[in-house]
């Protein structure tokens, strides 16, 4: 359906416009632990503080490991030896080595647990006034999985490959060349992590020390340098641009508790963008499947059908969702599966009645007349020029879904232990002074609705009238 009185090229740039911003939440989504975290996202610096750790081990856990001979002590002492030599000067790292010789020697002798002992206390004396050396580490990194480092080289590397296709005339999709080259973007932002991963300090408070113990040291933390979590009893009700006593700047205030708005917002976005792409994509795979059933069988597989989404729909879905996390544990889990099996009947119902326009086509029949099997006709045929409407609806139920995960953080049965746009809503209401607490989720909340609702507007326009509703 067409806006009356909007050109094609102003729609054309109102979705280009929507579509950015979507992409920009998606990022901020994403990159979340680099963007608003306590911890560093580099660090080149001698850290005492680590060289303390291993040696208090060689001081208290081994001694009772090896005197117990428990199963693994072997190896755990040798990665602990091998993370002292990275952390030694040049000169006492070579020691290092000649210790690691050496407790070799007694594991392939089998030593009795007194020469190990002695073997510890001697290592531990030795090195108990090391110089550290200067190290780099990758804090943030370090605490990524997979699957966020994949997701933030896809961010990265994909827009540059669709607009370079796009000017060679190409189109702007993404082929398995370019997933290829995304994997290997994002292994080679994990690798340095999985080189040299960081162990246990706490930066954030140790970083008067770190500085003092080397003033030449480095340590780059990210932009926003708070956790969501992060909670401060002298910076509560902040307005904006306002500075907490530690000197740092909370750019959108803080809250009732002192955390910072910004971080919450920050990670607030990849909880509601998580539930509405789960969810949705739980609800497409069931109700295209459901009504792919229904559309092609037809007859009482269809009758069937049609009468368990009459079943679901009589129900109104907002109470069955309400009534299922409140006797549900209340996680983002619960509230993924709650949504997309309770809003699947729209789209079962779309591919039912695409299916069966799309099955009635001669190249249908002609499948069927070469002999070809149920599941290819379906997969490879059928849903391939039926899914469109479908699709398009699932903009929109993303939309509906990061709307509803908001309004049951709003009234308390989201997941507690995640930041949530509704839930910062909901604790700003008792605090009508400090209004940036429930303006700036708010304005956000209402800009992606209205993004993800200018999205799918366009694709619908442009897809012709018959995905016109």
């Amino acid at each position: 359906m067409k806006t009356p009185g909007m050109s094609k090229c102003n729609r054309v740039w109102s979705l280009l416009g929507a579509g950015g911003v979507l992409y920009l939440l998606v990022a901020v989504a994403v990159f979340a632990p680099v963007l608003a975290g306590d911890r560093p996202l580099y660090v080149n610096a001698r850290l005492p503080g680590l060289l303390d750790h291993h040696l208090r081990s060689l001081e208290r856990a081994y001694p009772y490991d090896v005197k117990n001979q428990v199963p693994g002590v072997e190896e755990n002492l040798k990665r602990t030896l091998r993370r002292l030599q990275v952390h030694l000067a040049p000169g006492e790292a070579v020691r290092v080595e000649a210790f690691l010789d050496e407790w070799a020697a007694l594991v392939r002798t089998s030593a009795p647990p007194e020469s190990r002992l002695a073997f510890l206390a001697r290592v531990h004396g030795e090195l108990r006034d090391a110089a550290p050396r200067r190290v780099m580490h990758l804090p943030a990194l370090a605490d990524l999985n997979w699957v966020e480092t994949f997701l933030m080289a896809l961010i990265l590397v994909a827009p540059f490959t669709c607009v370079g296709r796009w000017f060679r005339g190409g189109g702007l999709g993404i082929r398995r060349t370019d997933l290829v080259g995304v994997a290997l973007a994002g292994a080679l932002t994990a690798l340095p992590s999985f080189l040299n991963p960081v162990e246990v300090l706490d930066f954030k408070a140790d970083r008067g020390t770190l500085l003092e113990a080397d003033p030449d040291g480095i340590l780059v933390f990210p932009p926003i340098p708070f956790r969501p979590d992060q909670a401060d009893s002298d910076a509560r009700l902040l307005p904006p641009l306002r500075c907490a006593a530690t000197g740092e700047r909370h750019w959108l205030g803080t809250d009732d508790l002192g955390r910072d708005i910004l971080s919450l917002l920050i990670w607030g976005t990849r909880t509601s963008l998580m539930v509405g792409l789960a969810s949705v994509a739980l609800l497409m795979a069931i109700g295209t499947g459901v009504g792919a059933l229904a559309g092609y069988f037809r007859g009482a597989v269809d009758g069937v059908i049609s009468r368990v989404i009459e079943v679901f729909q009589a129900f109104p879905s907002l109470i069955l969702i309400l009534a299922a996390v409140a006797f549900l544990e209340s996680s983002l889990l619960v509230i993924i599966l709650v949504i997309g099996l309770t809003r699947w009947t729209t789209a079962a119902r779309l591919m039912r009645g695409e299916v069966l326009r799309v099955s009635r086509l001669e190249f249908v029949a002609a499948a069927r007349t070469l002999g070809l099997s149920t599941p290819r006709i379906l997969l490879r045929h059928i849903l391939p020029n039926a899914v469109g409407p479908v699709l398009v609806h699932a903009v929109f139920a993303v939309a509906a879904a990061v709307l509803l995960e908001s309004s049951l953080a709003f009234l308390g049965l989201g997941d507690p232990g995640q930041v949530s746009w509704g839930q910062v809503i909901d604790r700003g209401r008792s605090f009508i002074e400090a209004w940036w607490i429930t303006v700036f989720p708010g304005g956000i909340l209402f800009t992606t609705l209205l993004a993800l609702r200018m999205v799918g507007e366009g694709i619908r326009s442009s897809a012709g009238p018959r995905y016109a509703s």
